[in-house]
């Protein structure tokens, strides 16, 4: 299927998914500069706006001093509707690790809460789709240049955003460790994100999939 006939037959679901009250839980994360505001775009380009509703890493931040959690319970969708999350717990946990805010038995508590959380979700009918936007160190490298050689776009590329390139295989270790270990309930799909139109036709391809209920 093209692009625009997923995104027809997505849009020709929309109507069934409201009136069984299915909530959708999409979660969009991987490597930084991998395109997940730009693969999210194309999602939604799907769904129409009174559908769904998209929630920032961005935010997180307002929810620090609550429970890890929290910040996901008190945005899930209501019955019927997506909600789309950019970025989830897994950049963050993997981030508290590397600076030494995790202790080896604080991520195995994480991780088995995250996958009760999910349990939860499921067990209480709600859908979770969770990508990862895989892309390599070269790749992520020449993103980040670029980014950095364009004026209005050098604002995206942080700190921590060379400290994961200048870290690649570490993070790439540790990415595949966590996907592993909270693929029990959900499992991720990786999404090689190296070509723009491969990724965007992946990504519609498994939205398609996960709505097929």
């Amino acid at each position: 299927m093209t692009a625009k006939e997923y995104r027809d037959a997505i849009s020709g679901k929309l109507q069934e998914i409201k009136e069984k009250g299915i909530p959708f839980v999409v979660f969009i994360d991987g490597w930084d500069s991998a395109g997940k505001g730009y693969t999210i775009n194309e999602l939604i380009k799907s769904i129409d706006p009174r559908f769904y509703s998209v929630v920032s890493d961005k935010t997180y931040a307002e929810f620090e001093r609550f429970p890890f959690l929290y910040r996901y319970y008190v945005q899930l969708p209501i019955d019927g509707t997506f909600k789309i999350f950019d970025g989830s717990y897994m950049t963050s946990t993997i981030s508290d690790c590397f600076k030494g805010n995790l202790s080896v038995d604080d991520y195995h508590a994480r991780i088995k809460s995250i996958n009760d959380f999910e349990r939860t979700l499921q067990g209480n009918g709600y859908v979770v789709l969770k990508l990862f936007l895989n892309i390599s160190e070269k790749e992520q490298l020449k993103r980040m240049n670029k980014s950095l050689s364009t004026g209005y776009k050098s604002w995206k590329v942080t700190k921590e955003d060379r400290s994961q390139n200048a870290n690649y295989k570490n993070w790439k270790k540790s990415f595949e460790s966590f996907m592993a270990d909270t693929s029990v309930n959900s499992e991720w799909h990786v999404l090689d994100a190296t070509d723009k139109k491969d990724v965007k036709l992946e990504a519609l391809k498994l939205l398609h999939e996960t709505i097929e209920i």
